[in-house]
């Protein structure tokens, strides 16, 4: 089990992944910075002299600017550059896969891998993967898995250092999947989550505040989601709201999230309007428009997406070259690049790729299509993220769907 809940214990009694950093820079760290800006090569002790403090005092400096975002890297570069932080759940997935027909409450036949998940985290990775400086705020345990989220993520390109370690056992999401790769059941376990409370994310202020966009999961305690929601609303917002269980979490802020991407019961949750038929989509985004969103993507599995702007609607069905092991049969198909291998994390390849997508400012129309080519390009993978994704083989993909 995780610390106490307390952000005041949390903090005393394990010791973050970082010490606690202020909200602004003072003024020691401005006279820093500006030395810094006229010369990104300055050695620490020639700042010290000019500032009259000692090599490790300005060491001590520096190391709070770089976690605040404002300076990275070595040579003191100046971050300039845009960047996402994306706030919400890491996890270590344990996925088993039965070889045939699941037959419950019996022992199956199948394969088990482990590796790092969590809708935060993976979309951190395919943003990284995607060439986005992208930021990763998650609480992890002081144990093995812990350790293999954060080194195998930063392996990835993510950046982690603003991430929190706390006492305790990190999260995990065991599941099981059909011959098809389809989701038949789950358990999660992400008690460790309710550490990151408002007080612990305010110690990370001036790293969201300077983000080009904020990417949140509702795996996150209500209360840190409406806090983010009201103090960074004059930042882009994506959020992806997990489940039915838990989209509920962000309903009083909805005027506040940018992009929304809901499944069809995550959209009747959050709206109240049940959806019977495609000729529904339309009254569900126009609610959630109304309130105030932008941008609404309703994902429909096997049916596509339905990407909707106040004054745009577009329909968009899955790409249906992709194949299933059991509709192909001896196929050829089955093993080609194009064979549906797992729908595990295809939304939040989609999610990254829509926030890809906003940064480099996009048509719309492409820009969805861009990421639903991220999604489809998951779904050939038996992994939770496409060893191979990037920019220029989603594109690959984008190309496909233009072709069909």
């Amino acid at each position: 089990m995780p610390e106490s809940k307390n952000p005041t214990s949390a903090v005393n009694k394990g010791k973050q992944h970082e010490d606690a950093v202020p909200q602004k820079e003072s003024q020691r760290e401005s006279e820093v910075l500006a030395l810094i800006r006229r010369d990104p090569l300055i050695s620490q002790n020639e700042i010290g002299e000019r500032l009259g403090i000692s090599r490790s005092a300005v060491a001590g400096h520096i190391m709070k600017l770089m976690q605040k975002g404002v300076v990275r890297g070595k040579g003191y570069l100046l971050n300039d550059e845009p960047y996402v932080v994306v706030i919400g759940g890491a996890n270590m997935d344990i996925q088993g896969t039965s070889q045939q027909s699941l037959v419950e409450g019996d022992s199956n036949p199948g394969s088990v891998v482990q590796t790092p998940g969590g809708v935060g985290r993976n979309i951190a990775e395919n943003l990284a993967r995607l060439g986005v400086d992208v930021r990763l705020i998650v609480a992890l345990g002081r144990d093995r898995n812990g350790e293999q989220l954060l080194q195998q993520t930063e392996m990835a390109g993510v950046d982690c250092s603003p991430s929190f370690h706390f006492n305790g056992c990190s999260s995990s999401y065991l599941s099981v999947m059909n011959q098809q790769g389809e989701l038949v059941a789950a358990v999660s376990d992400m008690a460790i989550v309710d550490n990151l409370t408002p007080e612990c994310l305010s110690q990370r202020s001036s790293l969201i505040n300077n983000a080009s966009a904020l990417v949140l999961d509702t795996n996150l305690p209500a209360a840190t989601l409406e806090f983010l929601l009201r103090e960074y609303s004059h930042i882009p917002i994506f959020v992806d709201p997990v489940s039915t269980a838990k989209a509920g979490k962000v309903r009083r802020q909805l005027s506040s999230i940018h992009t929304l991407k809901p499944n069809r019961l995550e959209a009747e949750q959050l709206t109240g309007i049940k959806i019977r038929s495609s000729k529904d989509f339309p009254a569900v985004t126009d609610f959630l428009h109304r309130v105030g969103i932008a941008d609404v993507y309703l994902s429909l599995g096997a049916d596509g997406v339905f990407a909707s702007r106040s004054d745009s609607k577009l329909h968009l069905p899955a790409l249906s070259s992709l194949v299933t092991e059991e509709k192909a049969g001896s196929n050829p198909a089955a093993h080609s690049p194009l064979a549906l291998k797992s729908v595990t994390g295809a939304g939040d390849a989609f999610m990254a790729g829509l926030v890809y997508s906003h940064l480099k400012k996009m048509e719309w129309v492409k820009g969805v299509g861009f990421a639903q080519a991220c999604a489809q390009m998951t779904l050939t993978s038996e992994r939770s993220i496409h060893p191979a994704l990037c920019v220029t083989q989603v594109e690959k993909f984008v190309d496909l769907n233009l072709s069909e």
